[in-house]
C-alpha cells in the first residue's frame, strides 16, 4: 500500500483521483482507459468516455485496493481473462503510434518461478503483428514486445517484484523507435528498425490477462491500463 501511495502523491500532487490525472495527462488521445474497478457484473467500463469497453470472464472484482480503487484478481485456475476487443477500438487503434500501460502485482513470488508464461495484454492482428507484455518462462524475466511485419522489438528485463508495479510501452514508426519502462523509468535498451504492421486487431485477440483460449494467464492483480494512439513521453510516464 505504501509503495502505491507514494506513486499517488507523486502523480497527483494536489491530490485529486488517479483516474483524473490520467485524464487530465492523455486527454483526447486515450483510445480506452479501464480502471478494471468494478465491484460486479462482466463489463469493464472505459472510463475514458469512448465507450470502448471490455468484458470481465471468470475475474474475481473488487478483490483488493489499489490507488484508491478496488482492482481484480486473475487465478488461472478459473481460466480468467478481459476481453477488451470491439469494433471501435480496433478502428482507432494505430499500431504505427502508440502507448500501452498499466499496473499489475503478481499473487506471490512463486509467480516469477513457476516456469510458466503469463501475459498482462495480449494485442495481435496475427503471428507477425502484436503487442505483448508478459512474464517469460525463464525465471525472474519480464517482456516487453512488438512485432510488426515480422519484425521482432523486444526488451527483455530482471524482474521478480511482489509490489504493484507500472508497466508501459511506447511505440512510434515516425521516430523509429519502441521503449519500454517500469514505475515510470526507461529500461533496457530503445528498440530501433521498427517493422510496418499489416493487418487489424482480431477479435478473440485482444486480451489483458491471457493471449485468449485460457491461455498464458496472469496470475495476480491489475488495475488502470490505458491504451493511447501516440507515444507517452517519460515525463508522461
Amino acid at each position: 500500500m505504501g509503495f502505491a501511495l507514494d506513486f499517488l502523491i507523486k502523480l497527483c500532487p494536489g491530490g485529486r483521483p488517479y483516474y483524473k490525472e490520467i485524464l487530465a495527462t492523455f486527454g483526447n488521445s486515450i483510445i480506452s482507459y479501464l480502471r478494471l474497478s468494478e465491484t460486479s457484473g462482466a463489463t469493464a467500463a472505459d472510463t475514458s468516455g469512448n465507450g470502448r469497453t471490455a468484458t470481465y470472464t471468470n475475474v474475481s472484482l473488487a478483490n483488493t485496493t489499489h490507488l484508491g480503487s478496488p482492482a481484480p484478481l486473475l487465478v488461472p485456475a478459473s481460466a480468467p481473462g478481459i476481453n477488451w476487443y470491439s469494433a471501435s477500438l480496433a478502428a482507432a487503434f494505430d499500431p504505427a503510434e502508440l502507448a500501452l500501460m498499466g499496473w499489475a502485482k503478481v499473487s506471490g513470488a512463486g509467480v516469477w518461478t513457476d516456469g510458466a508464461q503469463r501475459d498482462i495484454a495480449y494485442l495481435r492482428a496475427d503471428a507477425n503483428n502484436y503487442v505483448e507484455i508478459k512474464k517469460r518462462t525463464n525465471n525472474n524475466q519480464f517482456q516487453f514486445e512488438y512485432r510488426a511485419g515480422g519484425v521482432t522489438n523486444s526488451v527483455i528485463i530482471a524482474w521478480a517484484s511482489t509490489d504493484w508495479f507500472h508497466w508501459a510501452i511506447t511505440v512510434s514508426k515516425l521516430n523509429d523507435r519502441m521503449r519500454a519502462y517500469i514505475n515510470g523509468a526507461m529500461v533496457g535498451v530503445e528498440q530501433n528498425g521498427l517493422g510496418v504492421w499489416l493487418g487489424a486487431l482480431g477479435a478473440t485477440n485482444v486480451n489483458l490477462g491471457t493471449i485468449g483460449a485460457g491461455l498464458m494467464l496472469w496470475d495476480g492483480w491489475m488495475s488502470n491500463v490505458v491504451l493511447l494512439d501516440r507515444e507517452a513521453t517519460g515525463d508522461e510516464l
